[in-house]
């Protein structure tokens, strides 16, 4: 029982210093937020309470039309076209397969996408871990927030 804690406790911290590096955003400070606040209201881009609608839906009269989207080219639609033909991704007729799946041996393969090796995630999991970055327990907290002294030598 103790040994199958261990391993739940260390499949939990990995999962969580993983997430934690991937999902991390950019901090804003708050007169960037304001800022922001105030252009939204200023475009009439922020939702009113309780209508789900924004104030340039309810009263579209009283803000400038939204810039339009520039299109793309009748030439690089065409492009875009031959290229998923020749790779086998578009419907045809009524089947909802793509060619590729049908006769996945007439088309080459798909490029496999480009990720972290193992060395590198265990790596991020141990520098994270290290510097006290990793939540731990029901409060979402981290290390460095729950014992700030601790980890004061990594901040200066």
């Amino acid at each position: 029982m103790k040994n199958a804690t261990c391993v739940l406790f260390a499949g939990t911290m990995v999962l969580a210093a993983v997430s934690g590096v991937a999902y991390a955003a950019p901090v804003k400070s708050r007169d960037q937020v304001q800022k922001e606040l105030a252009a939204a209201m200023q475009a009439g881009d922020v939702t009113a309470r309780f209508q789900g609608l924004t104030a340039r839906e309810r009263f579209p009269d009283l803000y400038p039309a939204a810039p339009a989207q520039l299109g793309k080219s009748r030439g690089q639609v065409q492009h875009e076209l031959v290229s998923a033909l020749q790779a086998g991704n578009v419907t045809t007729r009524f089947q909802g397969i793509v060619p590729r799946e049908r006769f996945p041996d007439g088309y080459p393969a798909a490029p496999a996408l480009a990720g972290k090796t193992r060395a590198q995630v265990l790596a991020e999991r141990d520098a994270a871990l290290k510097a006290g970055d990793v939540s731990e327990g029901f409060q979402g907290l981290t290390p460095r927030e729950l014992f700030p002294d601790l980890y004061r030598s990594a901040d200066h």
